[in-house]
């Protein structure tokens, strides 16, 4: 849907916000997990809307009520109104007081929220988050920015571009729940635990198991990997489409998974989608069949595998990458089960002692000098897909005082071939909301993929028509 440029969102006000510095450290150590994100030169960014919030009569009384609660919120979550500088081990730390706060952007737009029957269509999303998503220097960039956009409606959508080497999805909707609660004058649930050393190498750091370069996420300068050339194709550019799986979708999915040949007992919500989403770009994709494609996917560390167990509340990246590999030809030639037990036994792969391995070779790295950074891979190469999912998260769970929320997003940036996000749906339950993005040539051949149409409850075409649903 095209809006009218009348629609379009306005920045009215932009406020600096500042937690209480009495009660702050000088520097903030990051971990391993942390360095491992900190050089990707952009922010994440999530959307929130909420419906009938206020009226034109109050916007400045309720801009003035989340300006405070924001100011109360750092309180508790010190590091994100600090800025990053390098050590001279070469090492990322926050440094807090230093007076930079983080901007707050006040803004409206003519649309009304239900101009989109569907949010997830919203058109003027990328609007919701300050502009520039590219980090330029570190050092003087904040570690977070803050939109508030009132609709003509009363609607209201909250926008987070947050830095992803200090936080991850977890700690970013920690951050926003707790901001809710103290606007709604009630106890923070969840107090952040901040102190990142239970995240720490040990002494000597010891390399028990080996770790493929691109769950560890080594950066080495002068270090390549070759892969097999693929045929290039011809692309408009890249475009994304954000598909519902109902949880009869995803029930059946799990069942055919369970049934095939390469079944290996329960298959989670997260393998099946997994597998169906891998399987269908790839053949999308058209790649030769001699092609290696990898499905990168992230693994969480707070769930029980790291020894002893994160405290509840831990406020930072605890989470790496793992990755199933197959070739093109062997993935699309196999049953769905296939691609689904690769992705199983990589999940199953990441235990304790990987972690604690992974954190020790991480460690060694920045001992000698060798850079830690992005995966040392393409991220974007036309071949691999890489998923973010944030279905674990309280995406849902805030409260303003406008009610919940009508739709959350995990918004893409731009030209993100291969990007794949996994969120919770807004009816709850097991039903998942899957954004894919890929080369619009590659989309169309998505759409009309027999099996990935099979197991949606509907599919729209780019101009909004229904082509299918299955109740």
């Amino acid at each position: 849907m095209k809006m009218a440029l009348r629609k379009r969102v306005v920045v009215k006000k932009v406020s600096t916000i500042f937690p209480s510095r009495k009660k702050l450290p000088g520097v903030y150590s990051l971990s391993n997990f942390d360095l491992v994100n900190a050089t990707i030169p952009t922010y994440m960014q999530l959307v929130y809307y909420f419906n009938a919030a206020t009226n034109a009569n109050n916007v400045a009384e309720l801009m003035q009520s989340l300006r405070e609660a924001l100011t109360e919120t750092l309180e508790i979550f010190p590091v994100l109104g600090g800025r990053l500088r390098n050590t001279d081990g070469g090492r990322l730390e926050v440094v807090l007081n230093v007076g930079g706060g983080i901007p707050f952007y006040e803004a409206t737009a003519a649309a009304k929220l239900d101009e989109w029957p569907d949010l997830r269509d919203c058109s003027i999303e990328t609007e919701l988050n300050p502009e520039n998503v590219i980090i330029g220097d570190f050092n003087y960039a904040p570690l977070a920015r803050f939109q508030a956009t009132v609709f003509r409606c009363g609607g209201v959508a909250l926008g987070l571009s947050g830095c992803h080497g200090v936080i991850d999805g977890k700690s970013a909707t920690e951050f926003m729940k707790a901001w809710g609660e103290i606007h709604m004058r009630e106890h923070v649930s969840l107090q952040p635990y901040l102190d990142r050393s239970v995240l720490s190498a040990r002494e000597p750091p010891v390399v028990t198991i080996p770790i493929p370069g691109d769950i560890a996420s080594l950066h080495i300068s002068g270090e390549s990997i070759d892969h097999i050339p693929c045929v290039p194709s011809e692309t408009e550019g890249t475009c994304s489409e954000i598909f519902c799986f109902q949880e009869h979708n995803i029930d059946e999915l799990v069942r055919e998974i369970e049934q095939g040949p390469y079944k290996y007992g329960r298959a989670t919500a997260f393998e099946a989608l997994s597998a169906l989403v891998w399987l269908c770009v790839t053949k999308a994709r058209k790649l030769e069949s001699n092609c290696e494609t990898k499905y990168i996917f992230p693994v969480s560390v707070r769930r029980g595998r790291w020894q002893p167990l994160l405290p509840e509340g831990y406020f930072g990246n605890a989470v790496i990458n793992s990755s199933a590999v197959s070739t093109s030809g062997e993935l699309v030639r196999q049953h769905i089960s296939y691609a689904a037990r690769m992705i199983h036994d990589s999940v199953r792969l990441v235990d304790a002692e990987f972690l604690r391995s992974m954190v020790d070779l991480l460690e060694l790295e920045l001992r000698e000098g060798r850079l830690v950074g992005e995966p040392n891979i393409d991220p974007f190469n036309g071949r691999d897909v890489i998923v973010t999912t944030l279905v674990n998260f309280p995406t849902y769970d805030l409260n303003f005082g406008w009610g919940r929320p009508l739709h959350f997003s995990f918004s893409m940036p731009s030209d993100s071939e291969g990007l794949v996000y996994i969120l919770s749906a807004p009816q709850g339950g097991r039903s998942r909301h899957v954004a894919v993005s890929v080369r619009k040539e590659h989309m169309t051949r998505l759409l009309k993929d027999e099996l990935f149409v099979h197991f949606l409850s509907e599919l729209k075409t780019s101009d909004d028509r229904l082509l299918r649903a299955k109740m």
